[in-house]
């Protein structure tokens, strides 16, 4: 299956952090499947614009991460033990990175909570039937079992859609360089047992708040959910039983 990575703009990080990130969120987005070969490296070289030692280093990055196994003579295969393998690495990550985690979603949180008070306040409420839709789409993800991408991407959405009825271009735009930095991390919690659920039923909480127009009640049940997730990153990262 073919990569189609966007070489239009220079990458952000080296070019076998790129050629990595890629191919991770494509094997989790589940376009390659359990067991199933990747691309060639001279495949890869002409997809990506970079030269094999890229291509080599980003690989090893996924091999380090249990994501991917190298079979001698035959090329690269998606490991089949992908889903604990990679729980065991992000766990790993987060021994090294939690507070750095928490403090961006704390912050997150409040700018959540600082866009829905706007909202409130503006007396219109076409924007809450953005934010439902962006629920409902979410709900319906996590019932046809979609990729842990997918669902980070629909949460995303959701998150958007609040920052955007605040009415305010700062607030949105710190949002989402938040969610920028956020990415691979939003990917692999939501790719923790019962998370998505746990989210999903936590999202729900806020839209009723938001439907009550108590601006009380909205801070609750944003705190109550951003509160949810920092405490699975402390409990991964704190798991006494992962893998070296």
């Amino acid at each position: 299956m073919a990569i189609k990575p966007d070489v239009s703009t220079p990458p952000r990080g080296s070019r076998a952090e790129e050629v990595r990130k890629t191919l991770e969120a494509s094997i989790l987005a589940g376009d390659f499947g359990l067991g199933e070969q990747l691309p060639s490296e001279r495949q890869l070289v002409a997809q990506f614009g970079v030269s094999r030692l890229s291509v080599r280093e980003g690989i090893q990055g996924l091999i380090g991460l249990g994501l991917v196994e190298a079979r001698h003579g035959l090329g690269y295969f998606v490991a089949t033990g992908i889903g604990e393998t990679y729980r065991n690495a992000f766990a790993a990550w987060l021994t090294l990175h939690s507070d750095d985690l928490i403090d961006l979603y704390e912050v997150r949180g409040a700018l959540t909570t600082l866009a829905a008070r706007r909202a409130l306040r503006s007396g219109d409420d076409a924007w809450l039937q953005h934010i439902v839709a962006t629920h409902e789409a979410l709900l319906e993800a996590i019932e046809r079992d979609a990729p842990a991408q997918e669902i980070a991407d629909l949460d995303v959405n959701f998150h958007n859609a609040i920052a955007e009825a605040g009415g305010s271009p700062l607030i949105t735009g710190l949002l989402r360089e938040l969610y920028e930095r956020l990415t691979e991390p939003r990917q692999a919690i939501m790719d923790l047992p019962g998370h998505r659920e746990r989210s999903a039923g936590e999202h729900q909480r806020i839209v009723d708040a938001l439907r009550s127009g108590d601006p009380i009640a909205v801070a609750d049940a944003v705190d109550a959910h951003i509160s949810s997730v920092c405490n699975t990153i402390r409990t991964y990262a704190a798991a006494p039983d992962r893998e070296s």
